[in-house]
């Protein structure tokens, strides 16, 4: 059986951006992986103080280096408020990673309406995320479902925003596992 681990994005101290739709990303994401401890193994960062490359490399790559599948649960911020949609960030290589987050997209059009940013490969060490979807030994996912400062987070912060990108992540879990 294939096994999945989910990344909680950002730490404790370091909580990623935030909105008073859905709060912090640390926040949002833990209550998210909650939900689907019955199906994935949930990790956290303890903090970033050797930096995030060498925080994936040392303290994360060993702890999800026997899984199948690593998704990091992010979202997305920026300036400009009519910036909206889902993407999923993937090695540029990884031609598995680019069709899983392909179907994370369409799960999440299917589920919201959300426009579709699509699947992107990171490649090169300049790129936000590199290391995550780099360094770790199996397919890794850096899934952005939205946007926290445009008018579509409002939807994900209800429970029953939740209770649907929860299910959206199973959904995707589900379909991962009966892939051959």
């Amino acid at each position: 059986m294939k096994k999945v681990a989910i990344i909680i994005g950002h730490c404790k101290e370091q909580p990623g951006a935030f909105s008073k739709s859905v709060g912090s990303e640390y926040q949002y994401n833990q209550g998210i992986a909650s939900t689907l401890i019955d199906m994935a193994d949930v990790f956290r960062y303890d903090n970033f103080d050797k930096g995030y490359t060498q925080t994936i490399i040392q303290d994360m790559k060993p702890k999800t280096k026997n899984y199948d599948l690593v998704l990091e649960l992010h979202f997305n911020s920026f300036t400009n408020p009519q910036a909206n949609g889902v993407e999923a960030l993937y090695f540029h290589s990884n031609t598995k990673a680019k069709t899983i987050g392909q179907e994370f997209c369409m799960l999440m059009n299917a589920e919201f309406g959300s426009t579709v940013r699509g699947a992107k490969a990171l490649k090169d060490a300049s790129q936000r995320g590199y290391a995550c979807v780099a360094y770790q030994v199996p397919t890794t996912l850096i899934l952005e479902p939205f946007f926290c400062t445009a008018p579509e987070a409002l939807q994900f912060g209800t429970v029953e925003g939740k209770e649907r990108y929860s299910r959206v992540l199973r959904e995707l879990i589900n379909w991962y596992k009966s892939q051959k």
